[in-house]
């Protein structure tokens, strides 16, 4: 039987014969796929370079042993209620609804489908550009931040039809 497998008559063609198999494999595979990556998560990352750390929730500054932590967003209106965010306002047209939670250096921003669409960022220290100043944040009559800052505003997804029902 080894005499066989050795003969190059018989040996060529079943190695061609897998490889064929196998580039079909994988080309019907590819086929029936998805074409898109799903969404795993939405998180904030203190800075710095991003490497593996303990127990899948600390993170490392590669070289300079600072430690920087991950922190992971709510990507549904229920998941962030959940989690002690405050909704603080309707669907505001091009915008969304803000949502707050107490010390947050942000708010999140929600479509009228209860999808995460943007962050927003808050600074009370001054910023380069893009970063804007804004003496508060409100929404009709309501003050969602009544004290100056600075903000950046982080769209996940396009906010023009955030409040346009699907």
């Amino acid at each position: 039987m080894l005499a066989k497998i050795q003969n190059p008559k018989i040996l060529m063609p079943t190695i061609l014969m897998l490889l064929l198999i196998g580039i079909s494999i994988g080309f019907i595979f590819g086929l029936i796929s998805s074409d898109s990556t799903p969404e795993r998560y939405i998180a904030l990352d203190s800075g710095g370079a991003i490497i593996a750390g303990d127990q899948g929730n600390v993170w490392g500054q590669a070289g300079t042993g600072k430690q920087t932590l991950e922190t992971l967003l709510p990507t549904t209106l229920l998941e962030a209620k959940n989690s002690g965010w405050i909704e603080r306002s309707s669907c505001i047209a091009n915008k969304g609804k803000y949502l707050t939670q107490k010390d947050s250096q942000y708010l999140l921003i929600f479509n009228i489908q209860d999808e995460l669409i943007g962050i927003y960022l808050i600074s009370q220290s001054e910023k380069q550009s893009p970063w804007i100043k804004s003496e508060s944040l409100s929404v009709g009559s309501q003050n969602i931040l009544d004290y100056p800052h600075w903000n950046l505003v982080i769209n996940l997804k396009n906010p023009s039809n955030a409040c346009d029902p699907v």
